[in-house]
């Protein structure tokens, strides 16, 4: 005879884990643009204090290219010369469901991508850099912004 008491409870033991995934799945893609908007307000607040130290040594400032506005996405200018793009990307990261992904390019100077790789957790969307350490929204732009006045990533 089987044990069907433990192989009932293992069935339902797998169901509400997938249950669980499919929920933080919805939350992290209902989450992911919200968040995405806060690292966006911080890149802007990021910008007015960079802007202020170059204005005050003659340099041209940064600002946004918004035409047109794109969900998720972000391009920051100089001049006439687009600088970096800053984006926002959902992939698939199983078992764990889905990841949210910050993507930041600078244009000019061409140098490699920068990824902040965020997954939910019990307190909200947390944000990891490289794999390591957290990165708030405030510091994802502060090194977004601190990246285009140097020319590279450190």
């Amino acid at each position: 005879m089987g044990d069907y008491a433990r192989l009932a409870g293992e069935a339902k033991s797998k169901q509400d884990a997938a249950i669980l995934a499919a929920e933080r799945q919805r939350i992290l893609e209902l989450d992911s643009p919200a968040f995405f908007q806060t690292v966006e307000a911080h890149i802007r607040k990021e910008l007015s204090l960079a802007n202020a130290e170059l204005s005050k040594r003659g340099l041209t400032s940064i600002g946004y290219f918004d035409s047109p506005p794109t969900p998720g996405r972000v391009t920051l200018v100089s001049g006439t010369k687009s600088l970096c793009t800053v984006s926002l990307k959902i992939r698939d990261a199983f078992p764990k469901g889905c990841q949210i992904v910050i993507e930041v390019e600078l244009i000019f100077p061409r140098v490699p991508k920068v990824e902040f790789v965020l997954e939910q957790d019990s307190s909200g969307i947390t944000g990891r850099r490289w794999r390591a350490g957290q990165s708030t929204a405030a510091e994802i732009a502060q090194t977004v912004v601190s990246g285009i006045v140097r020319g590279h990533f450190e």
